[in-house]
């Protein structure tokens, strides 16, 4: 079983290191997971790695937005707020600026399980976000 991360465009400060994404694919892996992660460069890309994610191998999503929001406040319609609510599998959004936090629909469906917001310090929220994931699984 997978759980894929999607990560939105991200600024080469702030992307995933190596040794942080090999901790969390040991820990994934410790657990009987499979860690992927696809890494998007815009707005459209993550919509369309959304839509694509509904394998039946996918049990779980950790999304990292990234920039997404400077893209949405040009992009006037609710494509990101219909394509998370007909998603089919559990989520958990991840932050690292309580001001960048996903905007959906307030009445959505099919909220985040969970949003971690760790200002200043995403690695922290891949490591909280993957913990409650693999918590989430094993139930």
């Amino acid at each position: 079983m997978t759980i894929l991360i999607i990560q939105g465009p991200l600024p080469s400060t702030r992307s995933l290191g190596g040794d942080l994404l090999a901790g969390l694919r040991q820990l994934a892996q410790s657990a009987g997971q499979t860690l992927e992660v696809c890494t998007c460069s815009s707005l459209r890309d993550f919509l369309t790695r959304l839509r694509g994610a509904r394998s039946p191998s996918t049990q779980f999503m950790l999304l990292d937005p990234g920039e997404i929001n400077q893209q949405l406040q040009t992009h006037q319609d609710s494509e990101l707020g219909d394509t998370l609510e007909a998603l089919g599998t559990p989520y958990i959004e991840m932050q690292d600026d309580s001001e960048a936090a996903l905007e959906t629909a307030p009445a959505a469906g099919h909220a985040p399980l969970a949003t971690i917001v760790t200002n200043g310090d995403l690695n922290t929220s891949y490591r909280i976000a993957l913990g409650i994931a693999l918590r989430q699984l094993l139930h």
